[in-house]
């Protein structure tokens, strides 16, 4: 038998890779427009150059030589969206039809569920799941998985143009990198994020399901000419707690992010 691994981590790009081939697609496409992006950078270093080589004498200017650094110049900007665009149209196809195999294969198994598996989870849980949870897999699939390769290959593809033009500039940009990625990687697995996020959870599904019964009670309450202020005092609540533990969420998230920009 295969190994079975549980983790939240191995679920999600489990789900991720369901539509290999347009993911591998999104994210070669992505490493395209970050190394076409860099191609405007170095055509106005070589225009510069030329424009400074030339203050001495003049004659030795090659109009040519700018024109056509300009144009690779705009070329390269050009190709650097399309190839986003590619990336962002694949992304989203391979998202939109995980989300569709998601939700389907939920509901289906609700269908098969018992009775008390209702009484023990509320219909604001079960809203949650679908409208809430299973959404975010399209955020991190359609949008922040290529640019998160994007984000990968940026430094590599420094590290290789400062090599070519000179490679002490390489060695010394390399330390800052490695250190800045251990130290940002190691604050965001600490076991009390982890935590906190969780925590961040549960209060979410409470303050869906608070929403759910308050709204569904309405028309109840009213029915017979009553107040509602049972339920709106513990919607209100759960509105509150969030308000208060993800005001207090951000500002660690904050402290760890600015620690670096």
């Amino acid at each position: 038998m295969k190994p079975c691994n549980n983790s939240p981590a191995f679920r999600l790009w489990q789900l991720t890779f369901k539509n290999k081939i347009l993911i591998i697609l999104s994210c070669l496409f992505s490493v395209l427009s970050v190394a076409t992006a860099f191609i405007p950078f170095i055509s106005v270093y070589y225009i510069v150059y030329e424009l400074i080589m030339s203050l001495a004498n003049k004659d030795v200017l090659n109009n040519g030589l700018i024109i056509h650094y300009g144009w690779l110049a705009f070329i390269a900007a050009a190709l650097s969206l399309f190839f986003n665009f590619l990336a962002l149209c694949f992304s989203h196809i391979a998202a939109f039809k995980t989300l569709y195999y998601l939700k389907y294969n939920f509901v289906r198994y609700l269908s098969y569920l018992p009775l008390g598996f209702y009484t023990e989870h509320s219909s604001g849980e079960l809203r949650k799941i679908v409208d809430d949870d299973i959404e975010k897999i399209e955020i991190f699939i359609a949008h922040q998985l290529p640019d998160m390769v994007g984000s990968f290959a940026t430094p590599i593809i420094i590290l290789i143009i400062l090599a070519v033009f000179d490679w002490r500039l390489g060695l010394a940009t390399l330390v800052p990198i490695i250190l800045a990625y251990i130290v940002l990687i190691s604050g965001y697995r600490r076991k009390d994020i982890k935590n906190h996020m969780q925590e961040f959870q549960n209060r979410l599904i409470d303050m869906s399901n608070a929403s759910v019964e308050y709204i569904r009670g309405i028309a109840v309450v009213k029915a017979f000419n009553q107040t509602f202020s049972s339920h709106l005092n513990a919607f209100m609540s759960q509105s509150k707690r969030i308000k208060y533990f993800a005001l207090s969420l951000l500002i660690v998230l904050n402290i760890i992010w600015h620690f670096f920009y």
